[in-house]
């Protein structure tokens, strides 16, 4: 089963299991473990202080293993067919404007110059953060347009590269001509961002505090990327070529979010259709 996993997927598995499941029910044979020891992961874990999404993740882990285990005939059933997962808060996204966006870059190029490639990446482009890490301009940049091949990351002190995460996402990004200089100083063969994902997100909260702007993740940038583009009437299949989606519902699921005032188009079409009879309310 481990040789059809990513690497980086093996080494989520691990750190669920290895620092936080195994802890606690590591010292039982595999047909005791019951529904209330299940129990106990949830509430020890909501004692550690993890969010319901890490625990939801710890559960899928372990229940992955014990299908694993079903299968192979060493359990006669699986308790997890019996408990119900802790519901998962929704991450509230931070969406900032495309004004903000440029005056991060703007600050990011006169005073953090390393961390302004991947800002301009992220925020205008709506790259991921391994995405943007793995970008070697020698290989994958060429007349304007980016390739996106590969993500990077580090998982204690290795350093892992994977194939893009889906087969949609080797895409190719058009370049807009003031943001081709990023590419233009790079060295032969070496990473256009050099650094590690966590020294890129302490740059980024560096720079966020620098610019005034309320504390936000680095995904924030792409999330505020589709956002605008969603809001702005771009056909939603291209955002989701850009972002590189499966398919465009995954974009309009994640990306859309819809507020009082982009409901004027609604009122708008209304409006039209009953020939000005009523009223614009906003």
């Amino acid at each position: 089963m481990m040789r059809r996993l990513r690497e980086t997927t093996i080494a989520g598995y691990s750190v669920n299991l290895n620092n936080h499941v195994l802890p606690i029910v590591g010292h039982l044979p595999l047909d005791q473990l019951h529904v209330s020891y299940l129990d106990q992961i949830t509430d020890e874990l909501q004692d550690k202080g993890l969010s319901n999404k890490s625990i939801v993740y710890c559960h899928a882990t372990t229940r992955k293993m014990l299908n694993y285990a079903l299968k192979r005939g060493y359990i006669a059933g699986n308790p997890y067919a019996m408990f119900d997962l802790p519901r998962i808060h929704q991450y509230r996204y931070t969406v900032i404007s495309p004004e903000q966006i440029a005056q991060l870059a703007d600050a990011a190029r006169d005073r953090c110059p390393d961390l302004y490639p991947a800002i301009i990446l992220a925020g205008f482009y709506g790259m991921r953060r391994g995405e943007v890490l793995g970008v070697i301009p020698s290989r994958d940049y060429r007349g304007g347009v980016l390739s996106v091949e590969r993500t990077r990351t580090v998982i204690g002190s290795r350093t892992i590269i994977t194939p893009c995460k889906t087969d949609h996402s080797q895409r190719q990004l058009l370049i807009a001509p003031e943001h081709r200089e990023i590419f233009a100083c790079c060295p032969l063969g070496l990473y256009l961002v050099e650094f590690s994902p966590c020294v890129l997100n302490n740059g980024f909260r560096r720079l966020l505090t620098l610019c005034d702007m309320p504390p936000m993740r680095f995904h924030d940038l792409r999330h505020s990327y589709a956002t605008w583009m969603l809001a702005e009437n771009v056909n939603p299949k291209i955002v989701s070529a850009v972002l590189g989606h499966a398919n465009v519902g995954i974009t309009l699921d994640i990306y859309s979010h819809p507020n009082v005032a982009m409901q004027n188009a609604c009122l708008d079409a209304m409006h039209r259709k009953n020939k000005g009879e009523y009223s614009l309310l906003v």
